[in-house]
């Protein structure tokens, strides 16, 4: 009888910590977003859903820049996923500012360009702050799908 107790606890507890497991990657999918810009970049992306409002993206002709969103409707670049030839980055890389290479698949490679702007004048500079003090986990979260 003690066994089928035993047995019994041993089961409820897995199931337990089935759900709260399932529960904990529900969670973190959906923070991962998907996007693919007019240059066929596809990628996923961890974003804390607290800086949607302040986040948005907008395609540009080699991938598609992220920038943050003020109260006044005006934006400051925070960074950008580019795609280009592995030739045109042998040419480009030393010119680029804050790039770091995200993948290089086949002869294609995908990178990101990082604002070095701490702060922002106006309103929205203490949130604009800690969006950019993630900045790096943000770009470590980049995903290339394709």
């Amino acid at each position: 009888m003690k066994k089928i107790l035993a047995g019994a606890a041993i089961i409820a507890l897995m199931a337990t910590l089935s759900l709260v497991f399932s529960a904990r990657v529900a969670k973190a999918s959906d923070e991962v977003l998907f996007y693919q810009a007019g240059n066929d970049v596809r990628f996923t992306i961890e974003i804390p859903e607290q800086w949607n409002n302040y986040i948005v993206q907008e395609s540009s002709g080699d991938g598609i820049n992220f920038k943050f969103k003020k109260a006044d409707g005006s934006k400051e670049f925070l960074f950008s996923i580019n795609k280009i030839s592995d030739q045109q980055w042998i040419v480009i890389k030393e010119q680029l500012g804050n790039a770091k290479l995200l993948a290089h698949k086949g002869t294609i490679i995908y990178y990101s360009q990082v604002t070095d702007k701490a702060k922002v004048k106006g309103t929205g500079n203490e949130e604009y702050a800690k969006i950019y003090s993630h900045l790096d986990d943000i770009i470590k979260s980049i995903k290339i799908t394709e």
